[in-house]
């Protein structure tokens, strides 16, 4: 993979912003002469010497591609997240949601490299579809699994994407979870070891360690996708991510941790266990006024209780599940 040309000319607006001189970020591989042609556009670097000196100027690949978006890379997904906590179908979600659908398809047509664009495109038509199927009253077997089949099969530009991408940031992480529903059980766990084995790529090239959250993040994403299909490769992946957690504690993951928990112990069977988990932690998060957050975690505790009652009955689909963007 190579860099393109532009992104010399941002890394040269970052290097001066931090003053850093060009002698500051030599070393064997990288002369003071290639980087200054790399800045100017004159010559391309592989990814590998672009992601050390990413590390050199402390800029982590997803923050660059924001820089590079000019903010615009995450945002899309931001505002679809921030929608979702109240509910993913009702009228007044669907009509932003099919504004930013017009925007992101604007917006792509300008750019064709605005992957961001290009990909959530995808994603809100599937969910506006799916809406505009509930809303109108007509549980259609036939229409539901066209909606998911066409969903399905547009998703697999992004797994080539993922399954080939360097290295996980925000962005993919974001698109992982996105279309985690049209990933089987076993494709959904190959990509965490790709995403895993990424980030400990760019942890051990930067010699940094501060990329815990980012591996958090990732194996949450995996956590609530799987948990549909897959109860012990859950219960795997939960002890884990607590075992991440032994060893860095954070009150934000270790709530998500116990959330997800909750919600495997309601899908074993132990919903009163798990019921009162789940409260706990959502009482957690009002205590810390974060309202936000304490109604997205409800709204995802009674949209998982309505499918395992239709899973029960033998009448759930893919398009009951939620999906949650991990931000």
């Amino acid at each position: 993979m190579n860099t393109e040309n532009n992104y010399g000319r941002l890394f040269s607006q970052i290097r001066i912003e931090k003053n850093l001189s060009l002698t500051d970020l030599a070393e064997d591989g990288l002369s003071r002469s290639l980087i200054g042609r790399f800045e100017k556009g004159q010559t391309k670097i592989s990814a590998d010497r672009f992601f050390r000196l990413l590390s050199k100027i402390q800029v982590t690949p997803d923050e660059f591609l924001f820089r590079q978006k000019n903010g615009q890379l995450p945002d899309y997904f931001r505002r679809l997240a921030e929608r979702m906590q109240d509910g993913d179908g009702d009228s007044k979600n669907l009509a932003e949601n099919r504004q930013l659908e017009k925007e992101v398809a604007r917006d792509y047509a300008a750019d064709p490299s605005n992957l961001a664009a290009k990909y959530l495109g995808i994603l809100l038509h599937f969910i506006n579809q799916s809406s505009d199927d509930v809303n109108s009253g007509q549980n259609d077997p036939k229409k539901n699994h066209k909606t998911f089949a066409e969903f399905k099969q547009a998703s697999h530009e992004i797994l080539k994407y993922l399954f080939n991408v360097e290295i996980w940031g925000k962005f993919e992480v974001y698109l992982y979870t996105g279309f985690s529903t049209a990933f089987d059980a076993q494709t959904r766990m190959l990509l965490l070891k790709s995403a895993l084995r990424s980030s400990d790529y760019f942890r051990n090239l930067s010699g940094q360690n501060d990329f815990a959250d980012q591996d958090y993040k990732i194996i949450l994403s995996v956590i609530s996708s799987q948990i549909y299909d897959d109860l012990p490769t859950t219960k795997v992946l939960l002890d884990t991510l607590k075992a991440r957690l032994d060893l860095r504690p954070d009150i934000r993951f270790r709530a998500e941790y116990l959330f997800q928990l909750s919600l495997y112990e309601i899908a074993i069977g132990q919903e009163a266990k798990g019921q009162a988990r789940a409260e706990n932690v959502i009482r957690l998060w009002r205590l810390l006024e974060d309202e936000d957050e304490a109604a997205t975690l409800s709204y995802f505790l009674q949209r998982f209780k309505k499918y395992l009652v239709k899973k029960r009955q033998g009448i759930a689909s893919e398009l009951d599940r939620s999906i949650r963007l991990m931000l």
